[in-house]
């Protein structure tokens, strides 16, 4: 079933909210708590929860974020880490790096940043593409060639 982006922010809301910064709301510092939080208004600071984060279309948030989910509907300016899933909805605007296990974005929006969905920090090992020699016999010319063949070289 697909849902509009007006949709997931209201049944994420639907959930139970112990925390709401309503439109038209100013809040500067640091955030902290373990339920889920709600942004309607501006927010500018650090934000650490161990619950999710909905951000609505009118939400602005300038600052750090680490929290166990996020739904972005609105703005958000500074970088993000959600230990499970970040997620930009139809509207909303990221600027600022993010780092989650999963990562939806929708149609639409706008990111602007560097993403890591690195599980345990473990990165693959990095590849080269390098040349060897391959000694090659043309039946045409009736003559042996040296030719250089790509391959694939893993540490």
């Amino acid at each position: 079933m697909l849902r509009s982006s007006k949709e997931t922010v209201n049944n994420a809301a639907s959930g139970k909210i112990e925390s709401i910064i309503g439109s038209g709301t100013e809040v500067r510092g640091e955030l902290k708590g373990s339920g889920n939080i709600r942004i309607d208004g501006f927010f500018e600071g650090r934000i650490l929860c161990e619950g999710s984060l909905y951000i609505g279309k009118n939400g602005h948030v300038s600052g750090e974020i680490s929290v166990d989910s996020v739904v972005v509907g609105g703005k958000v300016y500074g970088n993000v880490e959600a230990k499970n899933k970040l997620e930009i909805i139809t509207g909303g605007q990221l600027f600022g790096d993010i780092k989650a296990r999963q990562v939806v974005i929708a149609e639409g929006v706008v990111f602007e940043g560097n993403c890591d969905m690195g599980v345990g920090g473990k990165r693959p090992k990095p590849v080269e593409i390098v040349t060897d020699d391959k000694i090659e016999y043309d039946f045409s010319k009736k003559r042996i060639e040296l030719k250089k063949v790509p391959f694939i070289k893993a540490d």
